[in-house]
């Protein structure tokens, strides 16, 4: 896939996710990233890295990289179909906006990676800081959870 642009034109990151979600499987914004979109953050980066989650072995291309500092995590937390994952749709349900995980999936798949990249510490600093969860979507998430690794550490 090449993406092509005049010279001093700028991508805009919502629409090079659109066009990165229709080769990458399930691919969405997700973790620490969605919370930040959302309003719930505890940290500050000086450099904020987008985290984006899917469920097939990729490589972000360069031309998104270099424009957009991004991490690619593959997992596949859910039992769910990559072209409808649960609770994660267009931002703030617009029309043409990128795929990302509702606040209650953000907080799941920023628990997941507990232990590998992300500090117990403050993933109980963003926990306590969204606190309008929805039960029922939480549930409905953990009544999908595919990984023992993941939903026994709950």
């Amino acid at each position: 896939m090449g993406v092509y642009c005049h010279p001093n034109d700028t991508l805009e990151l919502h629409l090079s996710l659109i066009l990165l979600q229709r080769t990458v499987d399930g691919l969405h914004v997700g973790g620490k990233s969605a919370l930040d979109w959302y309003g719930v953050r505890h940290y500050l980066s000086q450099q904020p890295v987008l985290h984006l989650y899917g469920w097939t072995a990729a490589r972000l291309p360069d031309w998104f990289t270099e424009r957009f500092p991004a991490e690619y995590h593959r997992k596949r937390l859910f039992d769910e179909p990559s072209i409808d994952p649960l609770h994660a749709g267009p931002f703030e349900k617009r029309s043409g906006a990128p795929r990302v995980s509702t606040p209650e999936r953000t907080l799941l798949e920023v628990l997941s990676e507990v232990g590998v990249r992300q500090a117990l510490q403050e993933a109980r600093e963003l926990a306590e800081s969204a606190y309008s969860l929805r039960a029922d979507v939480l549930r409905d998430l953990l009544q999908h959870c595919s990984s023992v690794r993941y939903c026994v550490g709950l």
